[in-house]
């Protein structure tokens, strides 16, 4: 159920990463990358919180368990690249790259679950 609970409030977090990324990438020129950066924090920080919340649970103190978070985002944001660039270089882009993006994201996704259930909102008293 936990799993479950992650990957919707994952999938909110796509929504608003997205959204914040569009609106911003309008105003900032040739500096999409700002506007991906923001976009990328925004999203973190609404996970954050669904997770805390709805999926864990978690009453920790926020400050700490706010970097671990976003430690494990990048992380899992590496992992992400990581597995798109070998698919790509072991297949080629001549099949496609719908099929590296979602190994990718699913990669991801295992990751930064088991990390944020055992590591970012781990039972102190467990």
């Amino acid at each position: 159920m936990a799993f479950l609970r992650f990957f919707l409030v994952g999938g909110a977090g796509f929504i608003v990463d997205a959204a914040v990324f569009f609106l911003l990438a309008q105003g900032v020129g040739k500096a999409w990358w700002l506007a991906r950066l923001l976009a990328f924090l925004a999203a973190v920080g609404v996970t954050w919180a669904g997770n805390r919340w709805f999926t864990f649970g978690s009453s920790a103190r926020p400050g700490p368990e706010g970097l671990r978070y976003l430690g494990v985002q990048s992380l899992g944001c590496g992992v992400n690249y990581a597995v798109f660039l070998a698919w790509i270089t072991a297949a080629g882009v001549e099949q496609g790259l719908l099929l590296p993006y979602l190994a990718g994201t699913a990669a991801a996704l295992v990751s930064n679950y088991l990390l944020s259930r055992h590591y970012v909102f781990r039972n102190p008293s467990a």
